[in-house]
């Protein structure tokens, strides 16, 4: 009840435009963590009230970390939540490390337990764990200790770049001075010269195989020109010049590190603008979506009588007739996902 309440009068005030779209995902995500907190009180009472665990275990520092917009706090409506598990304990403990990892699995799987089961009210959120080491084949929780094994020998680019939207949002603060220190030394280990390559070579895989874009249909998600090329252009910057501007790791809303990357140097003005525009008008797009038909984020028809609606409540075609204000919209969603698409392949240096 807490949730939907919450998340209904924040869409109110921005249905009324009472609030812009950074104070209402900022404000989408605070609801998410303060329910991720008291989700983990839940999972914590009722897992010692059951099965207590031995002495051992009880050193554990256990810390969940909240991945993709979760962490850098643009919850949109809808979205699930990004989260990674981990443990660490403290010196002498290592004898205590089986008891430690069992009891912080049952813990987990508690917490995902309490967020996800369906009530009378519905339930809180959807969660992915598939961002944590080897995906749905590896464990729920891991420790710090095996998570910097990982990072340092067997992890891909593309798990670089997902570190770089990591942020502990509930859980122990000393595990979470930690796991931000052994974060950073994995950002900061130097990329490989393949790089941009793999990264380009996941994208394009990505936009054949799951955005289905025609004529008639767009993913702004997925798709040519859309979200992800933002994302990965200015993840690749980041990686890039991490060595020799630490700042970069900061973990921020895309705009703020855009506007950081150009303010650095490393981002030239014209690239900067379209990315930066062109986010803009895709995350408007995406939430006005949501709101009018609660559809799927990522697809835009350009035949759906809902995208009327949306070109309407997004301030096209004022008095003018339905069809002119939606055919306005698409000629602004061509014209900024080729302007994103040109930036992102001078910036990764693709063809």
């Amino acid at each position: 009840r807490f949730v939907h309440r919450q998340v209904m009068n924040v869409g109110l005030l921005d249905v009324d435009e009472k609030v812009s779209r950074a104070e209402c995902e900022a404000a989408l995500t605070d609801v998410a963590e303060v329910t991720l907190e008291a989700g983990l009180d839940v999972a914590h009472r009722e897992i010692e009230r059951v099965r207590p665990p031995p002495p051992g275990a009880r050193a554990a520092r256990f810390l969940v970390v909240g991945m993709g917009k979760l962490a850098s706090r643009e919850l949109s409506y809808g979205s699930d939540l990004d989260l990674i598990v981990v443990y660490d304990l403290p010196a002498g403990h290592e004898e205590d490390r089986l008891d430690a990892q069992e009891h912080c699995a049952r813990i987990a799987q508690r917490l995902i337990s309490v967020l996800e089961t369906p009530t009378v009210e519905g339930a809180c959120y959807e969660i992915d764990s598939r961002l944590r080491p080897s995906g749905n084949q590896g464990a729920l929780v891991t420790s710090l200790e095996a998570l910097r094994a990982y990072h340092s020998g067997e992890a891909q680019v593309w798990e670089r770049q997902a570190l770089l939207r990591a942020r502990p949002v509930a859980g122990e603060p000393a595990a979470a001075e930690a796991f931000e220190a052994l974060r950073r030394e994995a950002l900061l280990q130097p990329l490989p010269a393949d790089a941009a390559s793999e990264i380009h070579r996941i994208r394009l895989r990505m936009e054949a195989e799951l955005a289905d874009e025609s004529r008639g249909h767009r993913d702004l998600k997925r798709g040519r020109g859309g979200l992800l090329d933002v994302e990965n252009a200015v993840q690749y910057l980041q990686l890039r010049h991490a060595a020799e501007a630490p700042e970069l790791l900061a973990v921020e809303r895309t705009e703020a590190t855009i506007d950081r990357l150009a303010a650095r140097g490393v981002l030239a003005p014209a690239p900067a603008a379209a990315l930066r525009a062109g986010w803009d008008f895709l995350q408007r797009l995406a939430s006005r979506l949501r709101i009018v038909e609660n559809r799927s984020i990522s697809d835009v028809d350009a035949g759906s009588s809902d995208l009327d609606a949306v070109a309407r409540r997004l301030g096209y075609g004022a008095g003018a007739r339905e069809a002119s204000a939606r055919s306005a919209l698409l000629r602004d969603y061509t014209r900024h996902t080729e302007a994103i698409r040109r930036a992102y392949l001078a910036i990764l240096g693709v063809d």
